[in-house]
């Protein structure tokens, strides 16, 4: 009975009438201290139910900059979507900064942060 409930759920997350629905998201930073004119790769990894659809995101950077909203169409049976954010620093001094990521579809939101430091 198990066994015929979780194929049935399977092909039913396949069929076109499934909807789209992000189950997690997590933000990470590599690396987590950013020396002297570096740049941070930030990566958001949606975990999806594996139905076809659009993820709508933005990313949020504490400089006060906006992406705008962003696409990225998920295609049947995908279940990790990752977005990717490349933040260069340059100049001397220290900055404490965060990354925020905001996903629709769930009205989700993840965050990371991490230190720029250049003496």
């Amino acid at each position: 009975m198990v066994l015929l409930l979780a194929t049935a759920l399977l092909v039913w997350q396949q069929l076109p009438f499934a909807e789209l629905a992000v189950t997690e998201v997590t933000v990470t930073v590599h690396p987590d201290e950013l020396g002297c004119d570096g740049t941070a790769e930030i990566i958001a990894v949606v975990l999806t139910n594996g139905a076809a659809g659009s993820l709508r995101y933005r990313w949020l950077r504490s400089d006060g900059t906006d992406s705008g909203e962003l696409r990225k169409r998920v295609r049947a049976g995908q279940r990790e979507v990752r977005l990717p954010l490349l933040w260069r620093f340059h100049g001397i001094g220290t900055h404490r900064a965060r990354a925020v990521l905001d996903l629709e579809p769930g009205q989700r939101s993840a965050s990371t942060t991490f230190t720029y430091r250049c003496r």
